[in-house]
This record gives structure tokens, sequence and C-alpha cells, in this order.
């Protein structure tokens, strides 16, 4: 029913009556068996493959060739008792014989339109509301195959799940890997893969991304990634999909849903990211990446430190001051950077937002959080929230920590002991809600 509609199965029953009549009568003929080795075929393959049958694509095929010729069978017949009861009358019976097909395609024409409609829509699984084409996926797979060579080696993060239609657009030699640690276990296969990944990954495995995207270019299409390590010139760009006005001939031909795309170059904050994170130096014809919201503080560490790496200093100092407006600002000198403000104080943390100026101490550095009123200090345990780490922040960057622990409310001053030959430097004071 899903597939055809009912008028078309109750005629598929009827021819099937018809046979075991006309059999039982002594009446079969040899044309029937055309008809009857599709059935066959078909109910077999449903009986010793009941779960393919009900959840792969070959669903769409199921008594199609049967119901074809039992439809034509029955016109035959219906033709022939027709100009049995009417000797000498052709026309009539073939008038007759196409009155009963014209009624026929007019029940079941809207249940095939619709389901033409849909099918071009969701590739032929029917009845599913929820289906995603993967329309940017596959067009991420053709951008992929212009990029490479029949000979070349692609390393698909299983990060970036794909269906067949993937492969079908990628065409190239392939492995699956869960890492992109493991891309030298496939030396033997070819040393410089392509690598494929969704774009966001943990962050673990933005670090070594990030070193891979130090000496080898990358492309991001969309959220996908694309990295190349056939070449040792690194640089990154960044493209989107932009739909086109489809012809007709797209419209007819291809889809009705899907617009032709046109690969568009584009930069977003994830540029950004990537180029503060890796200090490549970005080409001059880069656009200005759009700013972040003052709650994403990771992006606002790459907005702030791509205009540094641009040489647009004086642009990202007037960026970082109304960044830390949104708190408290300081002006506190360390002797590795510049303590410039202080954000989101609560009673289990708060954000330090620092301009390095070089490279901190080698040993940990201890904060401490004492109540203005007196009392036992307690250490402020610090956590990471910038792309880099302090250590790998060079001169000029924003950079901001997170400081970790549990007080009541109050008022308390913030210090960092930086350790002999260094004395303790008072940050500022903080009201904890």
């Amino acid at each position: 029913h899903l597939l055809y509609g009912w008028p078309l199965v109750y005629i598929g029953f009827l021819w099937l009556g018809v046979f075991v009549v006309r059999a039982c009568l002594g009446h079969a003929r040899k044309r029937d068996q055309a008809v009857l080795i599709f059935f066959a075929i078909n109910t077999i393959y449903i009986i010793l493959f009941a779960e393919g049958s009900s959840l792969h694509l070959y669903r769409v095929f199921w008594y199609s060739s049967f119901l074809v010729l039992a439809v034509t069978d029955l016109a035959c017949d219906l033709y022939g008792l027709l100009e049995r009861a009417a000797p000498g009358k052709k026309s009539w019976a073939v008038a007759a014989t196409a009155a009963v097909l014209g009624a026929y395609f007019v029940v079941e024409t809207p249940h095939s339109f619709a389901n033409l409609l849909e099918s071009r829509v969701m590739m032929g699984t029917l009845g599913e509301p929820h289906y995603n084409a993967d329309y940017p996926k596959q067009l991420f797979a053709m951008e992929v195959a212009k990029r490479t060579g029949p000979k070349d080696l692609v390393l698909v993060h299983r990060n970036l799940p794909h269906r067949v239609e993937f492969w079908y657009y990628v065409d190239r030699t392939n492995r699956l890997i869960s890492t992109v640690a493991e891309a030298p276990r496939f030396a033997s296969l070819n040393p410089h893969p392509v690598i494929l990944m969704d774009g966001y990954m943990p962050r673990p495995e933005k670090r070594q991304v990030l070193e891979l995207l130090k000496h080898h270019p990358g492309y991001l299409f969309d959220r996908y990634l694309m990295i190349d390590t056939r070449s040792n010139q690194p640089e990154f760009r960044e493209y989107r999909f932009q739909p086109q006005k489809p012809s007709f001939g797209w419209w007819w031909f291809v889809s009705h849903r899907y617009p032709p795309m046109k690969t568009l170059p584009t930069m977003s904050i994830y540029s950004a990211c990537v180029y503060s994170g890796t200090q490549v130096t970005p080409p001059a014809d880069l656009p200005d990446p759009p700013k972040p919201s003052w709650g994403r503080e990771d992006e606002v560490v790459c907005w702030h430190n791509f205009e540094v790496l641009r040489k647009k200093t004086a642009v990202a100092e007037q960026y970082a001051a109304t960044f830390v407006k949104q708190g408290q600002p300081l002006g506190v000198e360390l002797p590795f950077a510049r303590a410039i403000g202080l954000r989101n104080p609560s009673r289990r943390g708060i954000e330090v937002w620092m301009k390095m100026e070089g490279p901190p101490p080698a040993r940990p550095l201890r904060w401490t959080l004492t109540p203005v009123a007196g009392g036992k200090s307690q250490t402020a345990f610090p956590m990471d929230i910038g792309q880099q780490s302090m250590a790998e922040s060079p001169p000029g960057d924003l950079y901001g920590q997170r400081l970790s622990f549990n007080v009541p409310p109050g008022r308390y001053r913030l210090a960092l002991e930086l350790g002999s030959p260094y004395a303790t430097v008072t940050l500022g004071e903080v009201t904890v809600k």
C-alpha cells in the first residue's frame, strides 16, 4: 500500500486468483511463467531475508516487476474477453480496454505522483518524517573528489558519520580512523593521506588537529574539515554552500527540493580560531571574522588573537578593553603578563583575563583567595578555558583562565603567589554572591 496504493495491490491479487483458477481448469499458459517467476522471486527473498527486506532500500522493488506484468496480462485478457463477446468489433474492444486502463490511471496517478515527489526528497525512504539527505555532506564529498586524485588515500574520522552515497562521490581509496593520531599507521598505503572529519571535535582531538594544521593546509566546507598532508605549505580556507536558482532541467531531472549549490569563500570565527591556534600568518585577502558574543569566551580569545596575528594591535586592544568592561577591569603587571580584568565571579570560581607578555614560570602558579574581613586563605585551582595553554600563548595574546574554588558569599582578595624571587601580587578585591 505504501509503495503502490491499494488498487495495484488488488490487481496483483486478482491476477493470482485468475491464475489459480486457470491452472485448476488446466488452461495455464507458458506466458504465465513470466509473471509468476517475479512473484516467486520476491516472495522467496522476503522469506529468506526478512530483516534485510524490511530495512534496506530493496523494499522499493517489492513485486514491482510482477505487478507491471500482471496489469499488462490482465489488460490483454480483458481485450480478448471483450473481443470474443462482440466478434467483429475490435475497435470497441480496444476502446473499452483503454477506458478501463484510463480509470486505473485516474485512481493510481495521485498516489504514484505523491510517491515520486517524496522519493526525490527522501531518496526512496518512504514514510520517514525525520529523513536527512545529508546534502551538505554529499557536497563536501564532491569537493574532496575535485581536490584529490585516484592514487590518493582518504582517511575518514569516525566523528563524520556517512552513508554509501558519500563514498560514491569521494571515489577514492579510504580507511576509517578514530583519531588523527592513527594516520601514520597507513603510511604503507600512502604516507601523505587526506584526512576528512567533522570540524567540531573534543578539545584533546582539537590540539592534534591544530598541530597538523601548523604544517599542512586545511579546508572547511560548511562544518566538514579536510586536512591535506600532501602539502607542507600551511594555510586555512573556509567555504560555504550558496543555493543557486535551479534550471528547469535541474528541477525535472535532479531535484525539486535540493537546489544546485555554489562553493563560495567565507570567513567565520572558526577560521580565526585555527589561525590563532596555529600561529600561521593569515593571507592578506581574508575578510574580517564576525565578532562573537561576550559570553563565548573561547571565541572572544580567537577573535582578539587573530587580530594580533594580523598586526592589528590597536583593534585588538580596543576589543579586549571593551570585553573586560563587562566585568571588573584591572591593570596589574605580572612578570609574564598584564592582568586586565576579572569576570563572572561566583562561589564556585572566577575568570582571570590577561594580556601575555612572555612565558610564565615553569613551576605551577598558586592563586589564593583571602577574605577581606580576615580569615584563612584558600587556594584557587586554575582551569584553562582558552584555545591555547598559557605557556603556548605568544606575547600580545589574550588569555583567560577559570579559577575554581568553593567559598561562602563575601568579599575576597585575589592574589597570585609567584614564589622566589617574586613577591605575591594582589590582583584586586572581588565580591562573591
